[in-house]
């Protein structure tokens, strides 16, 4: 899980921001807590603002700090541009998370002037002990605080020397290589690369959201979507033996090399044209089935689907309690193409899942229907705003100590917590 996120001198983010999930005073929906070593973790958080206020550009942060580990740059630009003098200053990410009980701390700093890594650093915030760093870079220099086994301190060096030659890859990546042994205290970099991997699921608007439908997966995504009034009374798919096109040679040329080297492999494939499930047959050559809808017993491609209804649903597989405890979902402009109360009821829904799938959801949003103390509570609505200089800042709703029974929709509108577009004058057309 995420307990809280820090970036600095990214995009419109100058000074350090954080987004903070541990929960505040409110004891509104105790259901929407976690606790995980006397750390109070929230389940949800929805963030507002007008359009520029950050909002988008805290999900980007998340996305390049996470592609940053796996070894992807980051522009050279994206660096905060409001001051010219923060392109000599490092970029700056930590991520505060629980895996398996353990709380760590990982952080990175990188100059994206040149790519290279300043700093990184991953702690053991559960250790009793004073000295808790599974390992800290600075420069050239890459120390430990544990006792490592003579095997690990042998990849421990080997793999130090690798970064100092590579500064551009981050350790974590680097050290990740260690084979995972049973009592090995390096056992630590596989599970963050893990969580890293596997339980950050971003989500950004006009992207693929990763999900492979596969059979049990649609069967649950064809029960969800009847819930919302979209028409849909099922999802299937079809075989088909001529795709017309349907598909770019080159990615077929893809699944016939992925089918030679592992022939019964199935994978999800988004095309224009639609969605298509790709499997072997044992034989090395491609059995093609595509997505379809069921409209009354009348079957319809995706493409058939109004935006709103894809849209949903790329978005209803969060809800599958089959899938793994732990995730964490970012996910911006929840809202799009979506009708206010579908909205409204995929957020409640989604906080009805058991908490001991202790899933998370992180989203941007502009809507005001979520800004409801029935539906969330105030440590899980945030604001994000920019100042003067065109700085973001990031604050909650909990430093407002709102009453239970304020109307917080009309509160927001009316300006009373800032994040909201700031007008000149109405603009009068001159004489002819």
């Amino acid at each position: 899980m995420l307990i809280k996120f820090r970036v600095e001198n990214y995009k419109s983010f100058n000074g350090e921001q954080s987004l903070d999930m541990t929960a505040g005073a409110s004891r509104d929906h105790p259901d929407h807590v976690f606790s995980v070593k006397d750390v109070n973790v929230l389940r949800t958080a929805v963030v507002f603002g007008s359009n520029g206020s950050g909002k988008s550009n805290l999900v980007k942060a998340m996305a390049a700090s996470r592609n940053l580990v796996f070894g992807f740059p980051i522009p050279k630009n994206d660096y905060c541009r409001t001051d010219p003098e923060n392109s000599k200053r490092p970029t700056s990410f930590e991520y505060t998370v629980e895996i398996s009980g353990t709380l760590y701390a990982y952080g990175v700093e990188v100059m994206l002037s040149t790519g290279e890594i300043s700093a990184e650093w991953l702690l053991n915030l559960s250790s009793r002990k004073k000295d808790n760093a599974v390992f800290q870079r600075s420069g050239d220099m890459i120390t430990t605080d544990l006792t490592l086994s003579q095997d690990d301190q042998k990849y421990f060096d080997v793999y130090s020397m690798e970064a100092k030659n590579n500064r551009r890859i981050t350790f974590l990546m680097i050290l990740s290589k260690v084979p995972e042994m049973d009592g090995s205290k390096l056992s630590s970099i596989g599970r963050l690369m893990r969580w890293f991997r596997g339980s950050l699921r971003i989500i950004s608007p006009g992207t693929p959201t990763g999900f492979i439908f596969d059979p049990n997966l649609s069967r649950f995504t064809g029960k969800i979507l009847p819930r919302y009034g979209t028409g849909i009374s099922g999802i299937d798919f079809v075989d088909t033996d001529s795709i017309g096109g349907q598909i770019p040679p080159s990615m077929m040329d893809e699944i016939n090399i992925s089918l030679s080297a592992v022939p019964m492999h199935t994978s999800t494939l988004r095309t224009p044209f639609g969605i298509f499930a790709v499997s072997g047959d044992g034989t090395g050559k491609p059995k093609i089935s595509k997505m379809v809808f069921d409209h009354g017993g009348k079957a319809f491609d995706c493409i058939e689907e109004s935006d709103g209804t894809r849209g949903l649903m790329e978005l209803v597989p969060i809800l599958n309690e089959s899938d793994p405890e732990g995730l964490t979902y970012v996910i911006d402009e929840i809202d799009r193409s979506l009708h206010p109360q579908l909205t409204q009821k995929f957020v409640s829904d989604f906080e009805a899942l058991p908490v001991f799938l202790k899933r998370q959801m992180i989203a941007t949003t502009h809507e005001q229907r979520l800004l409801d103390l029935d539906l969330v509570r105030r440590d899980e609505i945030w604001f994000a705003e920019k100042d003067t200089d065109g700085n973001s800042r990031l604050y909650s709703l909990e430093a407002f100590n709102e009453r239970k029974d304020r109307r917080i929709e009309k509160a927001y509108m009316d300006g009373r917590y800032g994040a909201v577009p700031r007008f000149r004058e109405a603009f009068r057309p001159g004489p002819r």
